[in-house]
């Protein structure tokens, strides 16, 4: 194999090894929207076709390029470790934690990025038809992408905690003109990846978790009627009949862009 055509096969090497590992260990679906988990894979084989076919072509095949200059080695070596940087810097520093950004779901601020997408409005449910003691399963991108749950929708969700400070409780209450929260259920919805999420929170009110037996960034399962703690701009809450901690989501990360028709 021809020198430069081996550094090339190595420097595919790096990639093929940490869009690999990213796939093999799952992190796409935590990570990336649907689509973009698609699109990894997808590269991932391309890449992988490349590689083997660089790495079997014969050496007299007439593609090879003249050879680099004597001493050109360690720059080659550089250039290629540069390559398997992503590889090493995943592996020592790990991916984004969500915990990274706990501290922006306590001001209330919503970031929706499509609103009036989730679903038409022919295909949303009966409230009225839903029996009693029964709940809609529903996520917070369901219920700030339409107006349909806003006022006393029996709805069943699953979020993190995270008890509010005095003075992010005393702030959220000024703006609504209410009562001080004190504790909110909150995801994180991205659009393409977890760089570019924000937390779309919850007002819980009633039976809520207590921070004396529940603790902030617990994963719960919460059952209670809406109601619209702030209008503007809109902020919802949830008056709370039933909760339970479940196990951390297989994807906790909420994605705008669910479907691509």
């Amino acid at each position: 194999m021809n020198g430069s055509r081996r550094w090339s096969n190595l420097q595919l090497l790096g990639w093929l090894s940490f869009f690999g590992w990213i796939i093999w260990k799952e992190y796409d679906q935590y990570y990336l929207a649907e689509l973009q988990a698609d699109i990894l894979l997808s590269g991932f084989l391309l890449l992988a076709l490349v590689f083997v076919a660089g790495a079997l072509a014969p050496a007299g095949c007439g593609c090879d390029h003249a050879a680099p200059p004597a001493g050109n080695g360690f720059l080659r070596a550089v250039e290629t470790t540069g390559h398997f940087l992503p590889m090493i810097l995943f592996l020592l520093v790990g991916a984004t934690s969500l915990s990274l950004k706990d501290s922006g779901a306590g001001d209330g601020a919503i970031k929706v990025l499509m609103p009036d997408v989730t679903q038409d409005e022919q295909e949303l449910p009966d409230l009225a038809a839903v029996p009693p003691g029964q709940y809609l399963g529903v996520t917070l991108i369901d219920l700030y992408s339409s107006n349909h749950y806003d006022a006393d929708a029996p709805v069943e969700l699953v979020g993190r905690l995270h008890h509010l400070t005095p003075e992010d409780g005393k702030r959220l209450a000024t703006d609504a003109g209410g009562p001080a929260p004190r504790t909110l259920l909150y995801r994180f919805a991205m659009a393409c990846c977890a760089a570019d999420s924000a937390p779309l929170p919850l007002v819980l009110e009633g039976q809520g978790p207590d921070e004396a037996v529940a603790k902030s960034g617990i994963w719960v399962r919460i059952r209670g009627r809406t109601q619209v703690f702030r209008e503007d701009p809109k902020l919802l809450a949830l008056r709370v009949e039933h909760w339970q901690e479940v196990p951390e989501p297989a994807r906790p990360f909420l994605n705008w862009l669910r479907t691509v028709d």
